[in-house]
């Protein structure tokens, strides 16, 4: 083969990033597991991975008494959980490094709702998130998945949280789903070579029955 059949040869080639995002993120969801969906972000074309709750260590997972997996209508996975009863609360997923895209500014998200018969316990301040590389803490953040100031009242020693209190609280999203920030981390090509995890938790610091939270997935997508 000549030095011209060569160049066309290689010109002819379809790069990756020469495809539409919607055909490589299709792509992506094939090759992924069931529980891991995978997409890009559009504009950066970086890759977004979203945990399905049974990615996700829960603790307090031993059947009825802690926590249900069931369909839900609106999810894209095939089960998530649901909190039927437990006093501690700890949620936490890992994922490698290497499974983002390096040189990006990403941010964690818990995915999450509510049961439709209500849920106790999750009004109160004192929920952490945080988010670490390698074992270190990449930030750190005072949350509250369902504020609710009637239900926090009723808890000894806990203050309206209607103020400008540090607090961080969910937004709703266009599929009806909450998501609550967990924190921000800077993936780079270092992490990768040395098989660094990217770890995300959330805890609730106090002891008390809590109920009624359907956990669906964590997302990391690109700031």
């Amino acid at each position: 083969m000549d030095a011209a059949t060569t160049a066309t040869a290689e010109e002819e080639v379809t790069r990756l990033e020469d495809l539409p995002e919607s055909c490589v993120a299709h792509v992506l969801a094939l090759t992924s597991p069931r529980d891991t969906a995978v997409w890009l972000a559009r504009g950066s074309g970086a890759k977004c991975v979203a945990l399905s709750a049974r990615k996700l260590s829960l603790p307090w997972d031993d059947g009825e008494f802690s926590w249900r997996w069931t369909a839900h209508p609106r999810s894209r996975f095939a089960e998530v959980a649901l909190l039927v009863h437990c006093t501690s609360l700890d949620i936490y997923g890992r994922l490698p490094a290497a499974a983002l895209t390096p040189g990006t500014d990403y941010a964690a998200y818990l995915v999450f709702d509510v049961a439709d018969e209500g849920h106790r316990g999750l009004s109160f301040p004192d929920q952490e998130t945080t988010v670490a590389v390698g074992g270190r803490a990449a930030s750190r953040h005072a949350v509250c998945l369902r504020p609710d100031d009637d239900e926090a009242c009723k808890f000894r020693g806990v203050a309206r949280a209607d103020g400008d209190d540090g607090v961080r609280r969910p937004a709703r999203r266009e599929d009806r789903w909450w998501e609550m920030e967990m924190g921000r981390v800077r993936i780079d090509e270092a992490m990768a070579v040395k098989e660094e995890e990217v770890m995300v938790t959330f805890e609730v610091l106090e002891w008390y029955p809590k109920r009624g939270l359907i956990v669906e997935a964590v997302e990391f997508r690109p700031v």
